[in-house]
This record gives structure tokens, sequence and C-alpha cells, in this order.
């Protein structure tokens, strides 16, 4: 008998004393040959669900982890951009370093329209757009953008409805190729 439960001894040490030999009763964890044939089934699907996802859903998904867009969660669509369509561009952050950043934001003023700034507030075909600031959050100086005229052949002016958004207000018209559309899903 004391010959098949040699797998289970355990020593334990008690301080002030020699070691003793104590028999377990908790039973081994089963090595990976002793996985049952269903849980293996069940990691190697989750494995390919999730290896599905990565290289299909994952990359048109774009998480907004700031206040510019009421939404959270957008995926990237392949329709043509329009005014009021949410897009992803790859801005040159001249107040941080010139850092390249993704912005999310909305197309408020598409090429055709007619775009022009009094004082510091923006309108499109007449339209009241919103109001550039003259600080950023961190006290930085922002230079407006001024414009007044039709936006040209692929140019868009884009905005965002939070009043301290870093938008086309302070870097100017965006290449309306260089633009990613994408629809809200939250």
């Amino acid at each position: 008998m004391e010959k098949h439960f040699a797998f289970m001894r355990a020593y334990t040490f008690n301080p002030g004393s020699a070691p003793r030999k104590r028999i377990s009763t908790a039973k081994r964890s089963p090595l990976p040959s002793e996985v049952s044939p269903r849980r293996m089934a069940a990691v190697m699907g989750f494995i390919a669900i999730f290896g599905y996802l990565s290289f299909t859903w994952f990359p048109k998904l774009n998480w907004v982890l700031t206040d510019s867009v009421p939404h959270y969660l957008l995926i990237k669509s392949d329709k043509e951009i329009g005014k009021g369509d949410y897009v992803s561009y790859h801005l040159t952050n001249y107040l941080d370093d010139m850092k390249k950043i993704w912005v999310t934001k909305q197309a408020a003023c598409m090429p055709g329209d007619h775009l022009f700034v009094q004082g510091r507030n923006y309108f499109c075909n007449n339209e009241f757009l919103g109001q550039s600031k003259e600080l950023s959050l961190k006290g930085q100086p922002l230079e407006a953008f001024i414009y007044d005229g039709v936006i040209p052949d692929n140019r868009v002016f884009l905005m965002t409805d939070h009043q301290d958004g870093f938008d086309s207000r302070y870097w100017g018209l965006v290449p309306l190729d260089a633009l990613k559309r994408y629809e809200p899903i939250i």
C-alpha cells in the first residue's frame, strides 16, 4: 500500500524540528495528456474564434477614448464619406512635439461647401458650426484656422461638438483621401 501512495508524499518543515513526512490527500492536477477531449475542443474553438476576429473584425474597430465624439465604439465602413460622417485621421499634433496621433471627428464641411470664419466663429454654407478657443486645456495658445471660400476638391473640414475638441478649427482642411469612414456601434 505504501508503494502506491509514494507519489502523494510531501515534506513539511516546522521551525526548530526536523522535516517529517506527510501524506497528502489532494488530487494531482491533470497533465496535458489527461485533458478531456471536450475541454480541448472548447479551448481550440475559443482560439479559432479569437484568431478569426483578430484578423477580420478587430482591425475594423475604432475605440474612441476621449469625449470628442458621443460614440465610444465605431466600425470601419467602405461607404463614401459624407457630411456628418465619423472619420479617423492620422494627425501630426503640433501641440505635442509633432507626434502623430489618430483622431476621430465628424466631417462638417465638404468639397464645394462655402466655409468662412467671423472672429472665432465657423460657418459652413451660412450654418454655424462652432467657435474656436484661444487656449488649450493645458494653457497653450491655439492658433485659429482662418478661411473664407469654397472648400476645394479632395479637402474636408472636420469638427466635433465637444467644447474642448481639437479639430480643423486649429489645423485646417484635411485631404479627403486620407480619411477612414466609421459608423457608430455604441
